[in-house]
């Protein structure tokens, strides 16, 4: 299990492979995963460009039209393959596709690099819910909201993010300070730095808001 990225002079690295030797299979998929991915993004692009990607002036729609389209990587049999757990292809997607990324430039920070903060990790997570919940938040509301979130946490994203608006909403529309918070709340409850993470799944809807709204009383 390997993936390609693309360090100081276009240097090739294969990443997951680390602290032993990579077989030559492993080579041969990452190569082959590295072009794929390539064909892929290109083909994305030319979708993109015919439905207004490149005009589009909205921040939120623009991102979100991208993770629409990046929702492909779930069953991409060679993404299974080679990283099975998605932790290296976003990276790997700013080496390979810098006209959808928001710069040429590779960010400093990591976690806009490779974490969390990663511009195509962001995007395929838009993606996954409709416009319609996606423009509830600002974009800088955005990067709070992923700030808080665990992978783990977004498999159960709808109900989260749910909750998160109706707890956040103040004259029609969600409240800087009502959000900040809700995501404490959230992140004491299943966060990655709570003293017992509660995996929110197992919980039934009225289960879950109970939960939370307890943990939201503590920061009000």
């Amino acid at each position: 299990m390997a993936v390609i990225w693309r360090i100081k002079n276009r240097i090739k690295i294969f990443k997951g492979a680390e602290g032993r030797a990579i077989s030559e299979e492993e080579i041969r998929l990452a190569e082959e995963y590295d072009s794929q991915l390539r064909k892929k993004m290109e083909e994305i692009a030319q979708v993109l460009e015919k439905k207004g990607f490149f005009r589009e002036r909205n921040t939120l729609k623009k991102w979100h039209m991208l993770g629409r389209e990046l929702q492909f990587l779930d069953n991409f049999e060679l993404r299974k393959k080679c990283d099975p757990e998605m932790k290296y292809t976003w990276r790997a997607l700013l080496d390979i596709s810098t006209r959808l990324a928001p710069s040429q430039k590779l960010p400093r920070d990591r976690e806009r690099l490779e974490g969390r903060r990663n511009h195509f990790y962001m995007c395929y997570i838009l993606g996954k819910f409709d416009l319609e919940k996606v423009i509830q938040f600002t974009w800088s509301e955005w990067n709070d909201i992923f700030m808080s979130f665990s992978p783990e946490m977004w498999r159960d994203g709808e109900r989260l993010l749910e909750w998160l608006i109706s707890r956040s909403r103040e004259n029609g529309k969600v409240s800087r300070e009502k959000l900040r918070k809700a995501l404490k709340a959230l992140r004491s409850v299943c966060g990655e730095r709570a003293t017992k993470p509660v995996l929110t799944q197992v919980l039934s809807k009225e289960e879950l808001y109970e939960l939370l709204d307890k943990s939201l009383s503590k920061f009000r």
